[in-house]
């Protein structure tokens, strides 16, 4: 018999409690097993959708098609020109970058 067989989510301590409420507790000990010791930073799911939309943006930008991009990722097109006029700047500092 193992014994982690009897092991219930109220036997687990925070934060693996509430990580075996979500992923269940055979998961949530391969976590811990596999970053035990350390300290881990999960960045927030909106951080990572509004880098992803940014990157939709800058990639899909064809010159003309502002409001459809704020469209399609649900920002206000003044947003959409913010983000472009960043990454022009951006690439812009990057030509200069050499320059004595």
């Amino acid at each position: 018999m193992n014994w982690l067989d009897n092991l219930n989510i109220e036997d687990l301590p925070e934060p693996y409690s509430e990580m075996a409420e979500l992923i269940g507790i055979e998961n949530a000990l391969k976590i811990a097993e596999h970053f035990g010791k350390q300290q881990i930073y999960f960045k927030s799911l909106k951080e990572i959708i509004a880098e992803r939309k940014r990157q939709y943006i800058v990639e899909n930008f064809n010159g003309v098609n502002h409001a459809e991009l704020a469209r399609v990722t649900d920002y206000s097109v003044q947003y959409v020109y913010e983000i472009l006029a960043k990454e022009r700047n951006k690439r812009q500092r990057g030509l200069f970058s050499n320059i004595d």
